[in-house]
């Protein structure tokens, strides 16, 4: 082969490497980390900086690629082995958008202070390797696409970027959550509640700021349970334990619902204190109404529900849920109260329970048509409990 022809494939290989590289950075940390790099900014700023996406994603991509470049100078692996210079970009990428994970699960970012530079020494010692071998490899005749220098580099560019892409991040309910606090402190509270929506994973932190973004958009009552749910009403306000903000200002929410006290309270000790005291903003109804149910706790609820709502009105469709659930399950409700469609649809609900199968069937089937009720939260609740 040419030598001509030989620097035309090499150099073609190199561009469609650039290319494979600039595009998977860009498309990886503009659209699908940029929630979680600003979370990890917050965090290691102690707020004091905000992360653009707009401004961040172009340096982070030409800081990669000057790295890659950097180290191309240094080996001149330019051969097969080529995407091998890729290496140190995308390690030092995978670090960026894992260390807030990390440091979220209460580990220390310096984690990566000791994992770098040992995979780096190995790295090292495979890309010296293979330059003392380079001399010996041969560029095949046939160029193009489909040569097996093009194939060999975009192969190991795909192995990298499928690394990244399982090993970034890969608690998906820390990017949820911060995609969740990202739209909410923008006031896109309907798009904060979309964040994770198709999944069934979450948890308590994720559950209270769905909470929080419905309460904002006054759907609290009606759109709860329609969201996987975990926690308790103890998980309804931040408490940077087991309920954890990073970016999001805990005192935009107290002030939402009404006051913020300097002694710490218990949700709903909280919530009875402020609306007994006359020192609640409506939304507390909801918050405190929305605890009794996130308890199950059924007799609390209808005893406060009267306070805060005309039962003679129309209600909110998990209250009314509540309720129906309520009379049928007392031998003497304190309130009594009927729906002709809540009725019809509790009494399918019933028959749904007693069809042939296992309990853990039967349960499966009950989510497919009513695992957006209060009725499957309830009643999966006292299952799982009982187990």
């Amino acid at each position: 082969m040419s030598l001509n022809k030989q620097n035309s494939s090499t150099h073609a290989m190199h561009v469609v490497c650039a290319v494979i590289f600039l595009v998977f950075t860009w498309l990886y940390v503009y659209c699908g980390q940029s929630s979680v790099l600003a979370a990890t900014q917050h965090v290691l700023s102690n707020g004091e900086t905000t992360y653009s996406s707009s401004i961040g994603t172009p340096i982070i991509l030409i800081t990669l690629w000057l790295l890659q470049i950097s180290v191309y100078l240094i080996t001149r692996l330019w051969k097969n082995w080529h995407s091998l210079t890729y290496f140190s970009s995308m390690l030092l990428l995978l670090a960026l958008t894992s260390a807030g994970c990390i440091l979220d699960r209460g580990g220390s970012i310096g984690f990566w202070m000791w994992l770098i530079p040992l995979l780096l020494i190995v790295w090292g010692g495979v890309v010296y390797l293979l330059r003392q071998l380079q001399p010996l490899e041969t560029v095949s005749s046939t160029g193009g696409l489909f040569s097996k220098l093009m194939c060999n580099n975009v192969f190991g560019m795909v192995v990298m970027m499928a690394l990244v892409l399982l090993l970034g991040n890969d608690n998906k309910v820390y990017s949820y959550r911060m995609r969740a606090e990202d739209d909410m402190i923008h006031g896109r509270y309907a798009d904060a509640c979309l964040a994770g929506s198709k999944s069934l994973q979450t948890d308590s932190s994720l559950t209270s700021l769905r909470i929080y973004a419905l309460a904002r958009q006054g759907e609290l009552p009606q759109k709860l349970f329609t969201y996987p749910v975990e926690g308790s009403s103890r998980d309804l306000l931040p408490d940077s334990s087991t309920v954890r903000w990073v970016m999001l200002p805990t005192d935009s929410l107290y002030h939402f619902l009404g006051v913020r006290f300097k002694q710490p309270m218990a949700p709903m000790h909280y919530l009875n204190f402020i609306l007994q005291h006359k020192l609640a903003k409506q939304p507390a109804a909801d918050y405190l109404l929305c605890g009794y149910l996130l308890d199950c706790n059924l007799d609390a609820f209808v005893r406060h529900i009267g306070l805060y709502y005309n039962l003679n009105k129309p209600l909110p469709t998990h209250y009314r849920e509540a309720l129906t659930l309520y009379t049928h399950l007392r031998s003497h409700p304190f309130i009594v109260y009927h729906s002709t469609e809540m009725d019809a649809d509790f009494q399918d609900l019933q028959q749904l329970m007693q069809t042939p199968g296992s309990k853990a069937e039967r349960f499966s089937n009950l989510r497919d048509t009513y695992g957006n009720t209060y009725w499957y939260y309830y009643l999966s609740h006292q299952y799982y409990n009982n187990i």
